[in-house]
């Protein structure tokens, strides 16, 4: 029986547990959607924001984790968007083992707060530098829906590009937000210190864009909209999507599948989630969870919780293996502990190898992204509108894309 690793003097102790009991009253008195049925198999939320659920639900993070572990959900990266959320992010991850962390300025405070920014990434570096259970620096990256001044945009490309370097010099994995900006996005990425470990959070685009991200190995993670009606390009990008590059999350409190869809989101609510995709891509549910855990473990450099180092992870990893274009034939089981080789059966895609080089051709592709408020329902309409190139004209009645359902997209970011 292998031992839990020792702690660390100057790891906080694990806090208690939450009772389940008291967690799920806490949800019937709050309003929140009912527990979904639990999954077979544990697997991992890779971007959630507790801190930001309590804020909007009430829901406060022991119980939300208390929730989260009956439904066979285990682990979480909890992700900051400020100094302070990252600061959080940071200390609530050092005493929950089950939970890791990543940090960042968003690129919207960026551009909302210029005056902050120089101390504000003086603060990341610092957590970067304390390893532990910090993973990751995100999230970042560039925001063109928000944020349409160009000298606004100009500082989330230097704030971007200066968060590449921090994952660079410490090994950390990136997290990348990309809100109609494919192009400019995947070009800061190419222009920077190469990077082993790169997650596409909260996908918003077409399968064209998860070819373009699978052939540099970014990790691609799909969040509650893969679930919507109108969101048929989001299903065409998971069809094109590598089985060993996929991610599932909530970023709760936003974004909240169905059939819980207009209502607050949970950690707790990803294996609905889990479901539609697994489902969508031909998957056993034990395969779809083991092959979920196995990528989140590989895309934050190594595995935490149930008995493993929380640590500082040594510099980079190895980079994903090449894609091999195959799912698993139904059935087929996996350790989520270890890397998982490409399986047999099922392929969908020809096999293809890598290409980092390749060009950015002109995006075209749908960026289901608009306004919302938290748990508010709107109505599957189509979405018309795509992400331009920089130098493409927008709606020139609007200047931006056109209106999507409402509850895309948080508004505090």
């Amino acid at each position: 029986m292998n031992q839990p690793a020792a702690r660390r003097p100057d790891q906080p102790s694990p806090a208690p547990p939450a009772s389940l009991e008291r967690a799920l009253a806490r949800m019937t008195e709050l309003g929140l959607p009912p527990l979904p049925e639990a999954l077979p198999q544990p697997t991992i939320d890779s971007h959630t924001h507790l801190d930001a659920v309590r804020e909007n639900s009430g829901l406060d993070p022991e119980d939300a984790l208390a929730l989260a572990a009956a439904v066979g959900v285990d682990r979480l990266v909890q992700v900051g968007c400020d100094e302070a959320d990252s600061v959080w992010a940071a200390e609530f991850a050092a005493g929950h083992p089950q939970v890791v962390a990543a940090v960042a300025l968003h690129p919207n405070e960026v551009a909302r707060h210029p005056e902050r920014v120089a101390a504000g990434l003086a603060r990341i570096e610092r957590l970067a530098q304390g390893g532990g259970p910090v993973r990751a620096i995100g999230e970042t990256g560039l925001d063109y829906f928000r944020t349409t001044d160009p000298q606004a945009q100009a500082r989330q490309r230097a704030a971007f590009a200066a968060h590449i370097e921090l994952a660079a010099a410490y090994g950390l994995t990136l997290v990348v937000h990309d809100r109609e900006a494919h192009l400019d996005v995947l070009d800061r990425l190419a222009q920077g210190p190469r990077l082993e470990r790169i997650v596409m959070h909260c996908f918003s685009g077409d399968a064209e864009l998860a070819r373009l991200c699978a052939e540099r190995g970014y990790w691609i993670s799909f969040p509650g909209p893969l679930t919507y009606k109108a969101n048929a390009g989001l299903r065409q990008a998971l069809a094109e999507a590598p089985p060993e590059l996929i991610l599932v999350e909530t970023d709760a409190p936003y974004l909240t599948p169905v059939p819980a869809r207009g209502r607050p989101n949970s950690t707790y609510l990803v294996p609905h989630t889990v479901r539609f995709l697994a489902e969508q891509r031909g998957w056993d549910l034990d395969y779809a969870c083991q092959r979920l855990t196995a990528n989140t473990v590989a895309a934050f450099g190594g595995d935490w919780g149930r008995g493993a180092d929380n640590g500082p992870r040594p510099g980079p990893t190895a980079p994903s293996p090449a894609w091999s274009g195959s799912d698993p034939a139904p059935g087929h089981t996996l350790d989520p502990t270890a890397t998982i080789p490409a399986s047999p059966g099922n392929d969908r895609t020809p096999d293809r190898p890598p290409s980092p080089a390749a060009p950015n051709p002109a995006w075209p592709g749908n960026d289901p992204a608009s306004d919302r408020t938290p748990g508010s329902a709107a109505p599957d309409t189509a979405w018309p509108g795509s992400s331009p190139a920089p130098d493409r004209p927008l709606d020139p009645t609007t200047g931006r894309a056109p209106a999507v359902p409402a509850d895309w997209e948080r508004t505090d970011v």
